[in-house]
C-alpha cells in the first residue's frame, strides 16, 4: 500500500537502527563509503558510526537509570534480536547506516523509505529475514558493499546518479544520529498530515470572539510556509551521552534571500555566553541574549506583521484598530532599540502559596482583601541586565516614558479596545548616594462590557488587576554601561548594579559548561529552566502529605540555545536543549507522585 508520508515508518526504522547498532563492533570498513542519499530524497537519517552511537546510547541508559523505567537495561532489549550472532556477522559498523524518504516518482507527493546497510561477507540472510519478518521491509539491491531495503518496490538506481549534499551534517559529532530535511517538501507535506494540527489551530483562533478564524489562520499559515520557502535545508542532530541528551537543530538559508541577509547582520554581535555568568542557576528560568538591536528590532516587526494580518481578519473596525496598535508598538519598540546595546541577561524567579489561593473563596465579595491575598499568594522576583549606549539617555528615556505621547496612544488605544486602562508613575528616589528609579502601574477596568466580566466577576478581576499592579513595581538605575532592573528592595537593585556576577551562575553549572563546549562558537540566546524549582512548586501544590515521598533535588537544570552564522551563502540558525540524564529518572518519579495524589496536582 502506497504511504504519502513518512511519520508512520520513521520510528519503527529509527528502531531497527538503533537496534542493529548493538550487535556491531567498530573496526576497519569492509567496503568503500560510498554517497548513499539520492538528490531528490525529502529526508535522511545518517548513522555515521553506529557502534559509537550504540555507546553513546548505552552510557545514557545507565546515567538516566533508564531501567528503572524500562524494565531492564538496553542489553537486555538487544539480546532479544533473533540471529544476533549472524547479524553482527553480516553487518559493517565502520561504514554510515542510512535511512532516506524519497518520492514515489518524480514529483509525486507519496513517499517511499529506503534503508541503507553496509554489510560483510556474502551472506546477508540474518538482514533479510530481520528487516522483512520484523519490520515488514522488502528487499531492494545489493550493490557497492551495501543492502537496501524499502517499505515498498521502488526503481532504485544504487549509488544514485545524483547524489544528496549532506555536508551540513559533518557539523554534528560522529556518534549523533543525524537528520537532513528539506524544507520544500516539508512545505508538500504540510498540505497532507498536518491537517490535525491546522484544525485545533482553527479551534484556537476561533475562540475568544475571533470572526474570521480562517482569515487569521491563513496569515498564520502563509507566514510560516513563507518562511520554509527562505529555507535551502534543515538538519538536526540527537546527541547521547552519560551527561544527558543534547538535541540540536539548524535550518540553512538559501543564498541570496532576505533571511540570509538578516542571519548574517545577527550574528555580529558577540556571544552570549560572555554573559552566563549573570545567570542565576537557583532562578526559575533565566537567560542571556546577544543580537544587534536593529535586528532585534526588524525581527520583532516581521513577528508583529504577521500577527497584525492575522488580526485584520476580524470582522469590521475592530480588527484595523488592533492591527493599528501593534504597528504603533513596533515603533515604540524601535526608538527604545536605537538606545540599546546588544547584551543583556535576565532571571526571573516565582513562589507559589496554595494555602493562600485555596483560601481566595472566603475573600470574594471584598474586593480589598481578595487583592491583599492575590498578593501574598504570588512572589515574584526579577533580575535583568541590559547594555545600553548612553548611560543619561537611556535614563532620560525611562523617566519621561509616562509622558511619552507614542506610548500614550498606545494605552489609550489599548483602553478603548479592551476597556481596561494602564496608567504609569515614574519617581526618582535615593538611598544614600544610590540614585534610582521607580516604575508603578495601575490597571483599572472602564468598561466592563469590552473587559468581559459583569458584577461580582467584575469585582474579582479589579481585585486582581490591583494585585498585578502591586507586584510589578519595578525599579531601576544605569551602571556600568548598562540598566539593571529589579522588582527587590533598594538595596537588592544596588547588589544587583555593583556585582560582577551571579553569586549561583549557570557558568559555574558542570552541567552547563560541558552542554556550552558542544555549541557553535557564537550563540545569540541561552536559556536555563530550573526544573528542581518547578518539581517544588509543583511539589507544594499537591494535597497535603501527599508529595512528601518526593525530592525535587533529583532535578536540575534544562539548558538551551540559539546559535546564529552569517557566511555568504552560508547562513544558518541552530537551536537546541540539554535534558540532563539523571532528570528522565526524576520526572519519572515526580509523573508517580501526582499521579497517586489523584488530584491533578492542584489541592482543592
Amino acid at each position: 500500500m502506497a504511504r504519502t508520508t513518512p511519520l508512520r515508518t520513521l520510528l519503527p526504522l529509527f528502531a531497527l537502527v538503533a537496534l542493529l547498532s548493538s550487535a556491531c563492533v567498530e573496526g576497519s570498513p569492509a567496503g568503500p563509503v560510498v554517497s548513499l542519499i539520492p538528490k531528490d530524497a525529502a529526508i535522511a537519517l545518517v548513522a555515521e558510526k553506529p557502534a559509537q552511537l550504540y555507546a553513546a546510547l548505552e552510557r545514557f541508559w545507565t546515567s538516566a537509570r533508564v531501567a528503572t523505567i524500562a524494565g531492564g537495561e538496553l542489553e537486555t532489549f538487544v539480546a532479544q534480536i533473533p540471529n544476533r550472532a549472524a547479524i553482527e556477522k553480516s553487518l559493517d559498523a565502520a561504514r554510515p547506516w542510512a535511512v532516506a524518504f524519497v518520492p514515489a516518482e518524480p514529483g509525486s507527493k507519496e513517499l517511499r523509505a529506503l534503508v541503507y546497510l553496509p554489510y560483510r561477507g556474502q551472506n546477508i540472510d540474518a538482514l533479510r529475514s530481520l528487516a522483512g519478518d520484523r519490520f515488514q521491509l522488502l528487499y531492494q539491491a545489493k550493490k557497492e558493499g551495501y543492502v537496501i531495503f524499502g517499505d515498498e518496490s521502488y526503481p532504485l538506481s544504487f549509488p544514485p546518479k545524483e547524489a544528496r549534499d549532506l555536508k551540513e551534517l559533518a557539523r554534528y559529532p560522529a556518534n549523533a544520529l543525524k537528520i537532513w530535511a528539506d524544507p520544500v517538501a516539508l512545505k508538500r507535506l504540510a498540505t497532507n498530515d498536518f491537517e490535525a494540527i491546522k484544525a485545533e489551530v482553527r479551534r484556537l483562533v476561533g475562540s475568544g470572539g475571533m470572526a474570521s478564524r480562517d482569515t487569521a489562520l491563513k496569515a498564520l499559515e502563509n507566514g510560516a510556509l513563507s518562511l520554509l520557502a527562505e529555507l535551502g535545508s534543515a538538519d538536526a542532530a540527537l546527541v547521547f551521552s552519560s551527561e544527558g541528551l543534547l538535541v540540536r537543530i539548524g535550518a540553512n538559508a538559501l543564498a541570496g534571500a532576505s533571511m540570509e541577509k538578516l542571519f548574517a547582520r545577527a550574528a555580529l554581535a558577540p556571544s552570549a555566553l560572555e554573559w552566563a555568568g549573570q545567570v542565576s542557576a537557583e532562578a526559575l528560568y533565566g537567560y542571556a541574549w546577544s543580537i544587534e538591536p536593529t535586528v532585534a528590532t526588524e525581527l520583532s516587526a516581521l513577528y508583529l506583521k504577521l500577527l497584525s494580518s492575522g488580526l485584520v481578519g476580524q470582522a469590521g473596525d475592530e480588527g484595523q484598530k488592533l492591527a493599528t496598535l501593534v504597528e504603533r508598538y513596533a515603533a515604540l519598540m524601535a526608538k527604545w532599540s536605537a538606545l540599546s546595546g546588544p547584551r543583556g541577561a535576565a532571571s526571573f524567579d516565582l513562589d507559589i502559596d496554595p494555602a493562600v489561593i485555596a483560601a481566595l473563596d472566603s475573600a470574594t465579595g471584598d474586593g480589598q482583601a481578595l487583592s491583599e491575598a492575590l498578593a501574598t499568594a504570588f512572589a515574584l522576583r526579577l533580575e535583568a541586565f541590559q547594555e545600553v549606549k548612553d548611560e543619561a539617555q537611556y535614563r532620560k528615556l525611562v523617566q519621561n516614558m509616562a509622558q511619552d505621547p507614542e506610548l500614550a496612544a498606545i494605552l489609550s488605544q489599548f483602553s478603548e479596545l479592551f476597556g481596561m486602562s494602564m496608567e504609569l508613575a515614574h519617581t526618582d528616589k535615593k538611598e544614600g548616594a544610590f540614585a534610582y528609579g521607580e516604575l508603578g502601574f495601575s490597571l483599572r477596568i472602564i468598561d466592563e462590557a469590552k473587559f468581559g466580566a459583569q458584577g461580582e466577576s467584575a469585582e474579582a478581576a479589579r481585585a486582581a488587576l490591583e494585585a498585578v499592579a502591586r507586584l510589578f513595581t519595578l525599579r531601576y538605575a544605569t551602571s556600568k554601561g548598562r540598566i539593571v532592573i529589579s522588582l527587590g528592595s533598594p538595596a537588592e537593585l544596588k547588589a544587583l548594579a555593583d556585582r560582577a556576577a551571579a553569586p549561583h551562575a549557570i557558568a559555574a553549572d558542570p552541567t552547563f559548561v560541558s552542554f556550552s563546549k558542544q555549541l557553535p562558537a557564537r550563540v545569540q540566546l541561552i536559556g536555563s529552566l530550573s526544573m528542581r524549582r518547578l518539581a517544588g512548586m509543583i511539589v507544594k501544590a499537591l494535597p497535603a502529605g501527599q508529595g512528601s515521598a518526593f525530592d525535587p533535588a533529583g532535578f536540575s537544570n534544562w539548558y538551551s540555545y540559539l546559535a546564529l552564522e552569517g557566511r555568504a551563502g552560508a547562513s544558518r540558525l541552530e537551536t537546541g536543549f540539554m535534558l540532563p540524564a539523571g532528570d528522565f529518572a526524576a520526572a519519572f518519579g515526580l509523573f508517580a507522585t501526582i499521579k497517586s495524589s489523584g488530584s491533578g496536582g492542584i489541592s482543592e
